[in-house]
Parts: C-alpha cells; sequence; structure tokens
C-alpha cells in the first residue's frame, strides 16, 4: 500500500479503532486507483507494481521490438535471464548481461531488457526472473538495491484516502466510486490534485 492507517489517522485525525475498518478501506482504494492511473496495476495478480514484488516476465509476450518490457520498476536487481526453445525451460540457456542483454532504467521511466541486434532466434523464448518495485515498508529502511517510495506518492495516497474517510457518508448524483466507496464533496478538486500530483510515476508504454 501507499501509505498506511496510522498515517491517514494522524490527519483526519480519529481516535480508537472504531473506524479501522473504513480507514484500511481507503487506504486500498486510494492505493489501486493511483497505480491503476499510472498503469502500474495488474487487477489479474492483483498486487501493485508500485510495490516491490518478484516477477517473471517472457518474451515476446511482454515486447517492444528487441525490448523486453518489466513491469515493476524501478529495478532492484535481475537474478536470471535465460533462453529455451519452448515455455517448459527444460533445456533452457543462460544469457549473459553486457554480452547478450543490457538493462534500460531510463526509458519512459519504464526498463527495459534489450536484446542485442540479431541475438534473438525467432522461435526461441526469454524469460527474466528479477525483483522491481519501491520498497513500501514504511517501518524499514530499503535494503540495498531498493528504491523507496517516492513522498509525493505517499502524500497523494494519504490525501485521497483522508477524503474517503471524511466524506465516507456522502452520496449524490456527483458521487465517485473508488473501489468499493463511493466518496462526493471536493471530488473534482483532488482528483485534478492528485493526478498533478502522481503524473511524473506514470508509465508510458
Amino acid at each position: 500500500m501507499l501509505t498506511t492507517r496510522d498515517i491517514v489517522k494522524s490527519e483526519v485525525p480519529i481516535s480508537g479503532d472504531s473506524l479501522d475498518d473504513i480507514v484500511d478501506r481507503a487506504v486500498a482504494a486510494s492505493s489501486e486507483w493511483i497505480a491503476g492511473e499510472l498503469l502500474r496495476y495488474d487487477s489479474a495478480r492483483g498486487v501493485s507494481l508500485l510495490e516491490r514484488v518478484v516477477d517473471r516476465v517472457e518474451y515476446p509476450r511482454s515486447i517492444d521490438g528487441d525490448k523486453v518490457r518489466l513491469r515493476c520498476y524501478p529495478i532492484e536487481s535481475v537474478s536470471e535471464v535465460v533462453m529455451a526453445s519452448d515455455r517448459e525451460f527444460d533445456t533452457a540457456t543462460p544469457l549473459v548481461e553486457d554480452e547478450n542483454f543490457i538493462i534500460d532504467e531510463e526509458t519512459g521511466s519504464d526498463s527495459l531488457l534489450h536484446l542485442y541486434g540479431g541475438f534473438y532466434p525467432g522461435a526461441k523464448v526469454i524469460r527474466v526472473t528479477y525483483t522491481g518495485g519501491y520498497w513500501t515498508d514504511f517501518d524499514s529502511s530499503p535494503p540495498a538495491g531498493a528504491i523507496a517510495l517516492p513522498s509525493t506518492l505517499m502524500q497523494a495516497a494519504t490525501r485521497m484516502a483522508v477524503h474517503l474517510v471524511k466524506h465516507r457518508d456522502k452520496f449524490g448524483e456527483r458521487s465517485i466510486n473508488v473501489g468499493d466507496m463511493s466518496v462526493a464533496g471536493v471530488k473534482d478538486e483532488l482528483f485534478k490534485m492528485v493526478r498533478q500530483m502522481i503524473q511524473p510515476f506514470k508509465r508510458y508504454s
């Protein structure tokens, strides 16, 4: 998640635990909405790609020319890149960084694995196993190689979650659904502000 129950409760403010369930729902809904706006939410897997996960991607499923697009970024580490003749990977050939491929973390705020020109034989499959995404454990420092969640994203999620909690009982024709919560009131200004805050982190693919 992009913010926490305690952070949101300190902003409302709320005493006691009577609204903890609502706050938790607001945190989840806000986090998922922001990740969706950034094109970094995978509804099939049910995880936010803003969070640090170990992922596998098989070429040519996620491909852009001779580039394999890594969905969870920024990239912390790539543990394995292998080539096989089929998706079973019974007999796989390891690929070597700087010899067979390079990692580009700068292109369009997205991470791409560039296969060297002419290396990829059309019938083969490439599998990349890597760890990526922002570190979102607010109580622990990121391990070596991991990148902490930008404070702008945490602030955006907190503002939205606070709004959801404050306006949880307001319904009307101008209401909007975020997750399973319906909100109204100042939603136009709020959503415009949040979109502006998170724009630099949007995935362009």
